[in-house]
């Protein structure tokens, strides 16, 4: 290296014996040394610090130490400098740098951990400085330069009390407290409302000469004592490589990050642009300072510190090297020993400066990025730092290194490349995208979510899923209006939504959708993709608003409700298993117009089959509520949908009220005539002609035949009387199916000009925007606003064409226009669907906002008690049902009735409702004849929480229920509980059915 001027100890030699030798076979005596000391405490194997008085020559001595042999090494302990001054000011808004290096974003993803501690090595700090004083370890730290004293950050020999500001300036940009402004300024991992990183803080020096020999220990007892994760050395030695200290740094490097200040040039002191020691070693993050512009500091700079320059290179030996990263290290506003006896007349410095100042920068990043994922090791640690620097267009020479550090990139860098513990939401601004790497797990606490406004992409792979998760419970992947993302190969559990679309949704492929409280809920959109995935133990499997995804290849089982469509939800499905849910597999709701197969147009192209299965769910194969379903049709013997197959369900295969179409040609029901297992009420039609006479199994070919002894063959569209609704629709239909819209539409508006005041003029607006989202080719606001008006309409008529143009505005994303619209058509139609619709319309446009939703919710529940979308609001808000409610969202006051009153064939446990619940739960299980009961409630630990016990009960449906508290009558806490169910019959064969199932209780 350059020349330079170096200063070695009088009385300190590090030694290190050959050969693993006991030291104390060495006769220092022989050597000339009557009186010495010798210890190891804090250093690497085999090495000891001799310790001798002035009156010995130490280089006399070093020299006859290596010619005895006895010894590998032989180094007088050195001193260096510290890398800056420290001077003098406060405040946030005077922190440049911290905006600079994105602190602002990155304080979005965490603020500190105080699990994660850090050293900072140094010559002293205020720890009872206001803003430093919570971060601080219990015992300080270590006083290595008098290790016989207490430690005490304001111990020093007399007149050297202020050299203490140095580690306090060091310590405060490390761990200011962030959540407490009003009295000074902020560090970059000082916590926001928890405690930041735990800081100790080794006492190296005294005033200004740090030495090697106390460095060294400070790692030693970093490494071997106090766990550190991080160690941050601002001070630096003018030296060749010593060999005690790289010895110690390499013990370390597996489980410390050292960050270390590159060095500073100054003219009359040290004049080269190569880097101190320890920087030089590649074991450590060497970090040199920049201007406010990002220029590296030089002596020759237009700045207001002119002679010095941050160091940078490598001196010319081959085999040192240059910088690793950049940092802020000029004009730093800090904190500062208190009042008058630090170099401000206050608390805080504004212009701490120098190498010195940069490098707790890279050492506060380095315990963030620990404070997302403690299991990093120091390697890769290093890599996320240099890795997401800004490198920008100047910064292409050997003295940027990687370029300046940027800490929302870093930990941005994180989470997609290794994962972590996300505290709090995680925000993704729109015009970003995220890319989670596969093999990543995120773990979430506190109920964070992840609210995505840019681009999220969860993509893993078969043999390396991507997992998003929780303890206990979290809120789910939100995405915002405007953005977008692909979720495949991925687990997402344990949420309250566990993938949640508002006005846009991603394509999901290849997932595991599990134990949320609703596994994907989207609203507002049109075709996206939901394929290949489980989507199993949820409350609601999948929800869908006014949306129309294609579901295909998708197992949708054990959960409370398998799907649930609601207001003109439209979605295409394929392959599906849809079985195994307590409730219902499907429910479609107010206008919704769902595909099991496909008929013409646009998602597949040509008619094809459904092979779908609705099997063993609870209670309904299919609910449908004011709705048309199509399931299957045959016309002119050309089969469009149908093999699907729907069987053994629990109540009814298909219930159909409230004007509802079901076209359900071609599945399989497990019996020629399923006539008893399909209910119909209210103008309600359901055609389950032509049955197939086997199981299609899904997946099976197009090749298979339909029953051709079936009572009916086929739809004949020229045989209908057309003085009769229900004839009109199902022409109108056949002609929808088949691909001619506009024949279609004729004859909706002959329904509505013959019947404007029947619920089928309302009803067929709905079908008509249905074809307009299929078939494109018709502008449905301009229909309602033009044509509609020109007919002899009726105020339903109006009501429908008003409910249509709200549900547009809300896919197009204009929220204001639909939350207007809304308004007014609760101020002209009270007291119909269309007052019901806005209301809950309103309801989830508030969602964030909890009066608005609160007043709305009151308002659906006390003019629509049982509706579906008070049902729906009541549950998203997670408020009780009533506790005698057991059936589906939407059931009217009869259908339980018509549920208990049809013949139980078996024992069934059928699940408690809500689930997730606050503060009280419904179990409903139902028993085929007189039986003893017993339904027992553990903790996850198997601790008996409540239980209840009924003897000769009679066959039926019965429910018991619970209000969340234990047998001591005292509330239980949040959390995932067991129930037992136990019957044992009365009829002579005494049979015993057992069976258990989870409930959740969230508060």
């Amino acid at each position: 290296m350059n020349n330079y001027k170096q200063k070695v100890s009088k009385y300190e030699i590090i030694i290190k014996i050959k050969n693993n030798q006991p030291i104390d076979q060495f006769f220092f005596k022989d050597i000339g040394l009557s009186k010495y000391t010798i210890n190891n405490e804090y250093l690497p194997k085999n090495y000891y610090v001799l310790n001798i008085n002035d009156n010995n020559d130490i280089i006399d001595i070093s020299d006859k130490l290596i010619k005895s042999g006895y010894f590998q090494s032989v180094e007088p302990n050195l001193y260096g400098v510290y890398l800056s001054t420290p001077p003098n000011d406060q405040l946030y808004g005077n922190q440049w740098n911290l905006n600079k290096i994105e602190m602002e974003k990155a304080w979005m993803m965490t603020s500190g951990n105080n699990s994660v501690k850090i050293a900072v090595t140094d010559n002293g700090a205020d720890y009872d400085h206001p803003d430093i004083i919570n971060n601080k370890t219990t015992n300080n730290g270590y006083n290595f330069f008098n290790s016989s004293a207490p430690y005490d950050p304001i111990y020093y020999s007399p007149n050297t009390q202020i050299q203490v500001a140095h580690g306090t300036n060091c310590a405060g940009i490390i761990s200011a407290s962030i959540n407490n402004n009003a009295t000074g300024l902020a560090g970059i991992a000082g916590g926001w409302t928890n405690q930041g990183l735990e800081l100790y803080h080794y006492f190296v020096a005294d005033p200004y000469e740090p030495s090697i020999l106390h460095l060294v220990r400070a790692i030693e007892r970093a490494r071997t004592v106090d766990d550190i994760k991080v160690i941050s050395i601002s001070l630096g030695f003018f030296s060749d490589p010593n060999d005690i200290l790289l010895q110690a740094i390499r013990s370390a490097k597996d489980d410390i990050v050292m960050v270390v200040a590159s060095g500073n040039y100054v003219k009359g002191l040290y004049e080269s642009t190569a880097m101190l020691i320890p920087a030089i070693y590649s074991e450590v993050i060497a970090v040199g300072a920049t201007t406010e512009n990002d220029i590296r500091k030089k002596w020759d700079d237009s700045t207001d510190e002119p002679n010095w320059g941050s160091c940078y290179d490598d001196g010319g030996e081959p085999t040192l090297r240059n910088v690793d990263v950049m940092a802020p290290g000029i004009h730093i506003p800090t904190t500062d020993i208190r009042g008058q006896q630090g170099y401000s007349t206050g608390d805080y410095n504004l212009i701490f400066h120098g190498t010195s100042a940069a490098a707790p920068h890279v050492a506060a990043l380095a315990g963030l990025i620990l404070s997302l994922n403690m299991n990093l090791n120091p390697q890769q640690v290093a890599t996320t730092i240099k890795n997401s620097c800004d490198n920008l267009s100047h910064m292409n020479s050997l003295e940027y290194g990687n370029g300046r550090i940027n800490a929302y990139k870093a930990l941005k860098y994180t989470l997609e490349h290794y994962g972590g513990t996300v505290t709090q939401n995680l925000t993704i601004p729109a015009g970003e995208t995220w890319s989670l790497e596969p093999g990543v797990i995120l773990t979430f606490t506190n109920d964070a979510k992840i609210i995505v406004n840019g681009t999220l992409n969860i993509v893993g792979t078969a043999s390396n899923t991507i997992t998003l998760t929780s303890s206990t419970n979290w809120g789910g992947i939100e995405f915002k209006s405007g953005s977008s993302g692909n979720i495949s190969h991925t687990t997402v559990e344990n949420a309250t939504f566990g993938i949640y679309g508002d006005g846009v949704m991603p394509n999901i492929y290849d997932c595991e959708i599990k134990n949320n409280s609703y596994g994907i809920f989207v609203k507002n959109v049109g075709i996206k993709n939901i394929q290949t995935t489980l989507v199993e133990n949820n409350y609601i499997g999948i929800y869908c608003y006014n949306a129309d995804p294609l579901i295909e290849d998708c197992k949708i089982s054990n959960n409370s409700y398998g799907i649930s469509l609601i207001n003109y939800s439209s979605p295409v499905f394929y392959y599906n298993s849809i079985k195994s849910n307590t409730y219902n597999g499907i429910g479609t709701y107010s206008d919704s117009h769902p595909y099991f197969g496909e008929t013409h147009t646009p998602y597949q192209g040509n008619p094809k089959p459904g092979y779908n299965r609705l099997t063993n769910n609870g209670t309904y194969g299919l609910y449908s509520n004011n709705c048309s379903v199509f399931m299957g049709m045959d016309i002119a013997s050309q089969t469009m949908g149908g093999y699907n197959s729907i069987f053994s369900n629990g109540s009814y295969e298909i219930y159909a009220t409230n004007s509802s179409t079901v076209d359900a040609y071609h599945n399989y029901w497990n019996t020629s005539y399923p006539l008893s297992d399909i209910y119909k009420s209210s103008n309600s039609i359901v055609n389950w002609y032509i049955p197939l006479p086997s199981d299609p199994g899904g997946g099976s070919s197009l090749g298979k035949q339909g029953n051709t002894n079936s009572v009916i063959n086929e739809y004949d569209p020229n045989n209908i009387d057309r003085d009769n609704p229900e004839e009109l629709k199902r022409l109108a239909l056949y002609y929808k199916y088949i691909g001619d819209y506009e024949e279609s539409i004729k004859i909706f508006e002959e329904i509505m000009d013959k019947f404007p005041e029947s619920d089928y003029a309302y009803n067929l607006v709905g079908e008509i925007y249905d074809i307009s989202k299929r078939y494109q080719k018709l502008e449905i606001e301009s229909y309602c606003d033009n044509k509609l008006v020109s007919l002899k309409t009726s105020d339903k008529v109006k009501q429908a064409s008003n409910d249509v143009k709200i549900a547009v505005l809300l896919r197009d994303g204009k929220i204001k226009e639909a939350e207007d619209l809304s308004k007014d058509v609760i101020k002209k139609y009270p007291n119909t669907k269309s007052e019901k619709k806005a209301l809950f319309t309103l309801y989830l446009i508030s969602k964030e906002e909890e009066t608005k939703k609160t007043d709305y919710l009151s308002q659906l529940k006390e003019k629509y008690p049982n509706e579906p979308e008070t049902l729906q609001a009541m549950e998203i808000t997670e408020i009780e049902v009533e506790k005698t409610k057991i059936n589906e969202l939407n059931n009217s006051n009869h259908l339980e009735k018509e549920a208990t009153e049809k013949v139980i064939h078996k024992y069934e446990l059928l699940g408690n409702y809500p689930n997730p619940f606050n503060p009280s739960t419904t179990i409903s299980y139902s028993i085929p004849a007189a039986s003893n009961i017993s339904l027992t409630i553990y903790d996850m630990m198997g601790r008996r929480i409540e239980s209840f016990e009924k003897n000769g009960l009679a066959a039926g449906i019965h429910s018991e229920f619970w209000d969340g508290r234990n047998e001591n009558g005292e509330l239980v806490s949040s959390g995932i509980y067991i129930y037992k169910f136990r019957a044992i019959s009365q009829d002579g064969d005494a049979k015993v059915f057992e069976k258990s199932n989870k409930l959740m209780l969230l508060k």
